[in-house]
């Protein structure tokens, strides 16, 4: 009997290594058929070529970093009162978590927010705490990475976020907590997503670095607040594209934290 062919998840780890880059998708896909059934000579059946197809579909999405709503967890990283002096630009990375996560609560899409060391940092600033869903998790923690052992649960098999593969990224500090959460979700085969107006470092020059290398983690894209919620929400006719055009309409800070003044 012929093996069973490539499942979406290892596609996922072939172009999260970039071997997408040097071939097409389609051709990526043959190959990986072919070596999931080595000895085999027989052309695909019905039911492979469908299973094949709709791999090179979620490949492709994959390959342009295509967010779904149905894939997506918002996580907001330490966006804490006792750094609120400290940070280059605090104001525009709390009010973009505080956007993100009005927009994620409109399109359902689940949040995770952490806080480094409460007890020392304080926690959530009120401007970003007063938008977490109920229900939402807020965890403590001292690792640097949001992927703790209860986070990472919450992607396996069983957990309430198993099938959701792309994570929304905000917070501080963009060369710590921030780039060890990506590198940590890019390991794991997640698709990261990081919000450009919403990370900072004490040092602008950090956040440059940082920026720098998270835009060459595989598997990793750089995005804004209003990029990310429009691209989720799709169409006019979306239920929450009045929520999500009433946010971008608002008064924010200025000028934005963006790539111009970063990189």
């Amino acid at each position: 009997r012929p093996a069973p062919p490539p499942s979406a998840r290892v596609i996922r780890m072939a172009l999260l290594l970039r071997t997408a880059a040097a071939r097409p998708v389609c051709s990526l896909v043959r190959a990986a058929a072919a070596a999931a059934r080595p000895t085999s000579t027989h052309w695909l059946t019905g039911n492979e070529v469908h299973i094949t197809r709709a791999a090179a579909t979620h490949a492709n999405a994959m390959a342009v970093g295509k967010l779904d709503a149905s894939r997506c967890v918002l996580f907001v990283c330490d966006v804490q009162e006792r750094f609120a002096p400290l940070i280059h630009r605090f104001d525009a990375v709390a009010h973009t978590s505080a956007q993100l996560l009005r927009g994620c609560n409109a399109l359902g899409i689940p949040a995770l927010v952490t806080e480094q060391y409460p007890k020392a940092l304080g926690h959530t600033v009120p401007e970003v705490s007063s938008h977490v869903a109920d229900g939402t998790p807020v965890l403590e923690k001292t690792l640097f990475s949001m992927v703790l052992p209860e986070v990472a649960q919450r992607f396996d098999a069983g957990g309430e976020w198993n099938g959701r593969d792309q994570v929304i990224i905000c917070g501080i500090e963009s060369h710590v907590c921030v780039m060890q959460t990506a590198l940590d979700l890019a390991e794991r085969g997640c698709e990261v997503h990081v919000v450009v107006d919403g990370v900072s470092s004490q040092r602008s020059e950090e956040r440059q670095v940082a920026l720098n290398r998270l835009n060459r983690i595989p598997g990793a894209f750089l995005c804004t607040w209003e990029m990310a919620l429009f691209q989720l929400c799709g169409h006019a006719k979306h239920d929450a594209f009045k929520q999500i055009s009433a946010l971008a309409k608002e008064d924010r800070p200025r000028p934005m934290l963006c790539m111009d003044s970063a990189l």
